[in-house]
């Protein structure tokens, strides 16, 4: 059962508590990942369809051993999302060195916490923009990094810590697949305009979903909900009509982007 948290408003910090009853959202998150913030979301009222746009494997598995015998060598690892923590940890010395640690938001923070890092640093704001933004990586001339993420990463965080002279080594732990069709259920929810809104949280995801969903029908009418001002743009040149950004991917923050614009949604109920 999932213990029942209120999400807090991320501007002022006080519990909001609305149900919203009659919604419907399409999950697009990986399985794993789509159970958690689904369960979450229908303790207030929001029905939620299940339409995964990646499918994660491992990848790299004896390079990523190698790579992971050597975290003692490391000055900070990054963890850039609880993927790279599930895919990475089969590998991990024990102990785990006397690095830095550093997770990309909270889920990778709770992931690191789970496989026993009980010290992780977390940015400010919970995507590679925070990261960077760190003061641990300011100063990091010769320091050794390594990036644990998946494959072809946004380039972002390698290229400004190498700019900063740090020794950056990647590890792609797993890689994302796409699914090659889409579900009859979710099919017609979608013809039948019972969609308030999908959520993505990442490019691959909405890349995947924009190659799934059906030509014939205003699809791209329905109000998208992403995690970032990247991923705003990136759907605006896909053509998206309405989005919705989200502070970051946490629960929370996606229930309280679905809360703020309960309005917007609720026009599109049965």
């Amino acid at each position: 059962m999932v213990k029942k948290r209120h999400p807090r408003n991320v501007a002022t910090g006080k519990l909001v508590t609305h149900f919203l009853p009659k919604l419907t959202v399409l999950n697009t998150r990986p399985h794993k990942q789509a159970q958690t913030l689904s369960a979450f979301l229908s303790q207030f009222g929001i029905h939620c369809l299940h339409l995964p746009t990646l499918e994660l494997v491992a990848t790299h598995q004896a390079k990523t051993k190698l790579i992971c015998q050597r975290f003692s060598t490391f000055h900070t690892i990054i963890f850039t999302s609880a993927n790279a923590v599930h895919f990475s940890y089969p590998y991990w010395p024990h102990p785990v060195a006397n690095a830095s640690i550093i997770a990309i938001g909270p889920g990778t923070a709770q992931a690191l916490k789970e496989c026993g890092l009980r010290t992780v640093i977390l940015p400010q704001t919970y995507c590679t923009e925070g990261i960077i933004e760190l003061p641990l990586l300011k100063n990091i001339t010769t320091r050794p990094i390594l990036i644990l993420c998946g494959a072809h990463p946004h380039p972002l965080l390698k290229k400004v810590l190498t700019q900063r002279h740090a020794q950056v080594t990647l590890c792609e732990c797993y890689q994302r697949q796409a699914p090659t069709q889409i579900h009859k259920t979710v099919l017609n929810e979608l013809k039948q305009h019972a969609i308030n809104a999908i959520i993505s949280t990442s490019e691959n995801s909405l890349k995947n979903l924009n190659r799934l969903l059906p030509t014939t029908h205003l699809s791209k009418q329905i109000p998208l909900i992403v995690i970032s001002h990247r991923m705003e743009l990136f759907a605006k040149q896909q053509r998206w009509k309405q989005i919705i950004v989200a502070e970051n991917a946490t629960s929370e923050a996606i229930y309280a982007a679905i809360q703020q614009n309960r309005l917007l949604l609720g026009t599109r109920t049965k």
